[in-house]
């Protein structure tokens, strides 16, 4: 019995902690710089990625080195024109994440 009550205790704290990380961690805050992009991403996960269920957050902005501005796209090399790249996370309920991807600046 008290083993269980252990184990309950635990899972209660760690899904605290996931939603502390989930809300608060997560979060990212452009700079001036990245503003215009900032926008931009979340424009495009209003269009296409947020529904009833899934609530996606932009984690991170960077700015894009040469050699990352070449890309294979069905096996054919491209280059974006655009400075940022954005990771973008989907979470579950808005809590629970489950994927990840990125969004390159001047790609359709």
């Amino acid at each position: 019995m008290k083993r269980d009550k252990i184990w309950v205790i635990a899972l209660i704290i760690l899904f605290f902690l996931l939603v502390i990380k989930s809300f608060f961690i997560d979060g990212y805050m452009p700079t001036k710089e990245e503003e215009p992009f900032y926008h931009y991403v979340e424009s495009i996960i209003k269009e296409r990625y947020d529904g009833l269920f899934i609530k996606t957050r932009i984690v991170k902005i960077k700015k894009l080195t040469e050699k990352e501005k070449v890309y294979y796209y069905k096996d054919v090399k491209v280059k974006t024109e655009g400075e940022y790249k954005a990771k973008i996370r989907k979470y579950l309920f808005g809590l629970i994440p489950f994927s990840e991807e990125t969004i390159l600046e001047g790609v359709k």
